[in-house]
């Protein structure tokens, strides 16, 4: 398994790893054009795991004053071998690298079970926050 930068033309093979690892998803045009600004905005810092094709994604994106992690997603055929880690540092280390100082995510309510997996790579819930949204389009 190798990790390397993430490109537009991977995203069909994204997106059936997104959906087979449960992610909560847009609609595929909704992805299709959110994953093609995030790789405009941040090319340096999005990921994708290769084994024999996309097993993996994360994208990491930093406006200038706080990073994000999204979409962090592995097949689970290769869940528990040390790609969500490898994807996860890959990415913090390229936030770091282009001036980030902290690291957020948001884990859905439907995805709860991956809360472990964030905190063993040191990740905490920060009790002061409420999570809130308006949809422009």
């Amino acid at each position: 398994m190798r990790i390397r930068s993430m490109r537009i033309g991977d995203f069909n093979a994204m997106y059936k790893v997104w959906k087979r690892a449960g992610l909560d998803l847009n609609g595929i045009a909704d992805e299709r054009y959110e994953a093609g600004e995030m790789l405009r905005i941040n090319p340096k810092t999005c990921f994708v795991a290769v084994e024999k094709g996309v097993v993996g994604t994360i994208f990491g994106v930093y406006n200038g004053r706080r990073a994000w992690i999204h979409h962090l997603a592995v097949d689970p055929a290769m869940q528990g071998k040390g790609v969500g880690t490898a994807l996860l540092r890959r990415a913090e280390n390229a936030l770091k690298g282009e001036g980030a100082r902290k690291v957020l995510l948001f884990v859905n309510h439907t995805n709860r079970k991956v809360k472990s997996f964030y905190m063993k790579q040191g990740y905490e819930e920060p009790n002061e926050a409420v999570w809130m949204r308006k949809v422009l389009a």
